[in-house]
C-alpha cells in the first residue's frame, strides 16, 4: 500500500513534469515516505549523489550572479538552484530514513568545477560562460543518476530518481535553447 501511494505521488509527480516547463515540486521532506530497505550500497551511491547536489546547487547560485546583460537567464539560474537544493533537501532526508548519515558537502570535484567556472568568465561572455557550466553540472547529475541505476537500486529509489533524472533532462533541453540563443 505504502509503495503504492508514493507510485501514485510520483507518477502524478512525473507527469506535472512533462506538461509543464516549470521545475518538479519534490514533496517536502517532512513528508518522506516509509521507504524499502536499501540494497547494498545503496545510501553510498545517494550521498554521492547528494554531494553531486550540493555541488550544483552552489555553482548555480553562483552562475546565477555572472550574467551581464540577461537578468532574466540570472532569475532562471537561481530558481534552478533553489530547485537542486530542495531536491537536495529532499534526498538527505531520505538517506537518514534509510537509516544513513546524510552528507553535508559537496565534493572536490565541484569545488574545482565553481573555480573553472570563474576562471572562464575573465575570457568570454558571462552569460554563456553561466549556461554552458550550469548545463555540464546537469550533465553530470543526469550520468550520476545513470550510475546508480545500474546498482539495481530499490524500486523506492528508482522511482524518486526517475523523477529527478526527467526533471534535469527538462532543464538540459531549456539550457541547451538558451546556449544556442547566445
Amino acid at each position: 500500500m505504502k509503495k503504492l501511494i508514493f507510485g501514485a505521488s510520483a507518477a502524478a509527480l512525473l507527469g506535472a513534469c512533462a506538461m509543464t516547463t516549470e521545475p518538479a515540486q519534490v514533496t517536502a521532506s517532512a513528508t518522506q515516505p516509509v521507504v524499502a530497505a536499501p540494497n547494498a550500497g545503496e545510501v553510498e551511491n545517494l550521498n554521492d549523489l547528494a554531494s553531486a547536489m550540493i555541488d550544483a546547487e552552489k555553482l548555480y547560485a553562483e552562475a546565477a550572479q555572472m550574467p551581464d546583460n540577461d537578468p532574466a537567464v540570472s532569475a532562471e539560474l537561481e530558481a534552478l538552484a533553489k530547485e537542486r537544493g530542495e531536491q537536495r533537501e529532499y534526498l538527505q532526508e531520505r538517506i537518514a530514513v534509510l537509516g544513513g548519515e546524510p552528507d553535508t558537502a559537496g565534493e572536490a570535484l565541484g569545488t574545482g568545477h565553481r573555480i573553472f567556472t570563474s576562471i572562464r568568465t575573465a575570457f568570454a561572455d558571462d552569460t554563456e560562460v553561466a549556461i554552458e557550466e550550469v548545463l555540464r553540472g546537469e550533465r553530470y547529475l543526469v550520468n550520476e543518476i545513470g550510475e546508480i541505476m545500474t546498482t539495481s537500486p530499490s524500486d523506492d529509489t528508482v522511482d524518486l530518481l526517475t523523477v529527478f533524472r526527467d526533471d534535469i533532462e527538462v532543464h538540459i533541453e531549456e539550457l541547451e535553447a538558451w546556449d544556442r540563443a547566445v
